[in-house]
């Protein structure tokens, strides 16, 4: 899993040479003409992946910290499969990201214009996405190893659309930039079925009125009789992601738990209560970087004077994103999971250090 702070992607190698790209986020590079780069398109092609090996690509929601530099990576990886919740797909959604795909300012990952680049991208290819719902199989290898979405559900589906329809701006009305509209009703959870042991990839899922995760809980039959050793917490550790059951549930105890933060809040994630709400339950909970490798200092006033005056533009440059990488040998009952921290990320612990 990768992110520096602001995005989350996660790669995930399968068995024989097969890898899924779940989600993007954007890396700086730092070459002399600086730019950026999909993560998980760098991360491949530095350990030396064809990137044909990547059988799918799975966008878990439209937020613009899962999604920055997807075209991208769609582009790139041009045999696999683009996976997205069932929602993109409806007319309500459509017509909404065509309505502020142009309006969006975000500078890095305008969420609306990236999902149209990619859909017209795959248009292009002549190709359509895998629209996913609730126990729906996205990949299954010789090996029977299985992912599965594990949401959302038919009702979320049309809680999303109702608010998408209510968002549309009228005419002679100002676009303003996409809100994220929360709760977040369609993300896509994932379930990873290694036979011997399981993975589970929480996304942004949140536990809301209703309860999306305790709807997984309670009616999903890919997870029926399954327990995972390895959990990507949901929604950067906030409340609303929290579901004990998920724990006492899915998850065998003190589960390797690993999260990326997101620093861009009033009141970034995880909130030092998450962080010990999650230690008690494992002490195997990782972060991909420390919450302040993201702090920016005010420049002094003299220096944004100058800036005023010479009509310049400043932007700031995103940390070097953290990687923590978890392996263990396929079809193994014995393995156990081995695991290498690099850049900025850290034990959950030390995440405010």
């Amino acid at each position: 899993m990768i992110g520096p702070g602001y995005g989350e992607s996660i790669i995930i190698h399968i068995g024989d040479g097969e890898w899924i790209i779940v989600d993007s986020c954007i890396q700086q590079l730092y070459t002399d003409q600086g730019g950026a780069r999909s993560a998980a398109v760098s991360y491949l092609v530095d350990i030396g992946v064809d990137l044909s090996q990547v059988s799918r690509v799975v966008a878990t929601h439209w937020h613009d910290d899962h999604i920055g530099g997807l075209s991208q990576v769609v582009n790139e990886c041009a045999y696999a499969e683009f996976c997205c919740a069932m929602a993109l797909r409806e007319p309500e959604f459509l017509g909404f990201a065509s309505v502020y795909a142009e309006a969006d300012p975000s500078p890095i990952a305008r969420s609306t214009r990236e999902i149209i680049n990619v859909l017209e991208l795959l248009e292009s290819r002549g190709k359509v996405p895998a629209f996913l719902v609730r126990d729906k199989l996205i990949r299954r290898t010789d090996r029977n190893v299985s992912v599965y979405a594990l949401s959302p559900s038919n009702e979320r589906i049309r809680d999303f659309l109702g608010r998408v329809a209510t968002s549309m701006p009228t005419l002679n009305t100002t676009r303003l930039r996409v809100a994220d509209m929360s709760p977040n009703s369609i993300a896509v959870a994932i379930f990873i079925d290694l036979v011997t042991d399981a993975i589970l990839l929480g996304a942004d899922v949140e536990e809301t009125p209703g309860g999306a995760w305790s709807a997984i809980v309670l009616n999903s039959e890919a997870m029926r009789g399954h327990r995972s050793s390895l959990y990507k917490v949901a929604h950067h550790g906030s409340d609303t992601g929290e579901c004990a059951a998920v724990w006492e549930t899915l998850l065998f105890p003190s589960p390797f738990a690993i999260l990326t933060p997101n620093t861009r809040l009033s009141k970034p994630l995880p909130t030092a209560e998450a962080v010990d709400r999650i230690l008690q339950r494992t002490p195997h909970a990782y972060s991909t970087t420390r919450l302040n490798a993201t702090a920016r200092r005010r420049r002094d006033i003299a220096v944004e004077r100058t800036v005023r005056e010479n009509g310049w533009k400043i932007r700031a440059v995103e940390p070097k994103a953290g990687h923590v990488r978890l392996r263990r040998r396929l079809g193994d009952p014995t393995s156990e999971w081995s695991l290498d921290l690099r850049g900025n990320a850290t034990h959950l612990k030390h995440i405010r250090s």
